[in-house]
């Protein structure tokens, strides 16, 4: 069966996940493509009194024509025994085939609850934000060392891989396409933001440890181009030139 409409997975405004239209609008609007004609339809004026306008003196206001309209509410079948007896709503069949319809697209659009909770497994990430979350394990009193990052940037580089294999760019699910292409890139930006940030974080130190040696660096120089001016302040130089770690 080929699919009737089309769908978007989104991120609603309370972090989880959504489709881009409700799956009961599509429901009310076709119920709506049924019901409109109908009521359309009973709008239409009987043209056959002001052609015979000699014939219909009596009437003054505007008639319509008799067409079938839909019940105000679901039409029960007289009881045979009441008397004086009542006919059945003529109109019973319209309200049957609309409810058949409505009952039948109520029965198609489930499926569609039930595939959106199968990315509930990445409700955490959709709701994680990269910078916070690694903003975070900076200020730790317990800083992470580099081989600790190296190991959460593999494990992050795999969830991304599995990730894009696992997710579906589009799928059809009942009657419906689902296009989930947005979704999943969102979610695969989440991961690699993640790695940008561990990868600045130990850039970050690399950094700070390499302007440490420079400035240790440059007091040691300071240090031994000192010109002594006696022989305590030389032998003071010889040995900070010993103490130096080798």
């Amino acid at each position: 069966m080929e699919p009737l409409f089309l769908l978007d997975l989104v991120k609603a405004k309370e972090d989880e996940f959504a489709f881009s239209t409700a799956p009961t609008s599509f429901v009310n609007m076709i119920v709506h493509l049924f019901e409109k004609p109908l009521d359309d339809l009973a709008k239409i004026p009987d043209l056959e009194p002001k052609i015979l306008s000699d014939l219909y003196k009596a009437i003054k206001n505007e008639t319509f024509i008799k067409a079938p309209m839909k019940p105000r509410e679901k039409p029960v079948d007289p009881d045979p025994k009441v008397v004086p007896r009542k006919l059945p709503d003529e109109n019973k069949w319209i309200w049957d085939i609309i409810e058949e319809v409505r009952n039948t697209l109520l029965v198609g659009i489930q499926p569609l609850a039930e595939y959106k909770k199968s990315w509930d497994e990445y409700l955490d990430l959709l709701k994680l934000d990269p910078d916070e979350f690694t903003r975070n394990i900076e200020m730790e009193e317990n800083a992470w060392e580099v081989e600790q990052i190296q190991t959460e940037i593999a494990q992050i580089i795999e969830k991304e891989k599995r990730l894009r294999q696992r997710l579906p760019e589009k799928i059809q699910v009942s009657f419906f396409e689902i296009n989930c292409k947005e979704m999943k890139e969102t979610l695969a930006e989440k991961y690699q933001t993640l790695q940008k940030n561990f990868i600045d974080m130990i850039a970050k130190r690399a950094r700070f440890q390499a302007q440490a040696i420079f400035n240790d660096f440059q007091q040691i120089q300071n240090k031994i181009r000192e010109h002594p001016t006696n022989i305590e302040k030389l032998t003071d130089i010889r040995d900070y030139i010993n103490n130096l770690p080798g």
